[in-house]
């Protein structure tokens, strides 16, 4: 690993960890981040914030798919069980 590259990875890691022990809410560290970019970055970034959010919906909703098809197909073998 050349030393930009740890170098990057090393102030991407302290900026993970100081947003994870700071006071402030999500939104106000966004906010502060945000601020402190230049215009393009803080439009890339809310691009991103927005596909991880799409995604993160996408994702709950095939979970709650998924789970309620389980519970149908576990009760209709539980009812053949208990008949068969």
């Amino acid at each position: 690993m050349g030393f930009l590259t740890g170098l990057v990875l090393g102030i991407v890691a302290g900026m993970a960890i100081g947003a994870l022990l700071t006071p402030r809410s999500g939104e106000e560290n966004r906010a502060a981040l945000r601020d402190n970019l230049p215009p393009k970055a803080a439009e890339t970034l809310d691009r991103a914030l927005d596909e991880a959010r799409s995604r993160l919906e996408q994702g709950k909703q095939a979970y709650t798919a998924g789970a309620e098809e389980a519970r149908e197909q576990l009760t209709e073998e539980l009812e053949r069980e208990r008949h068969g």
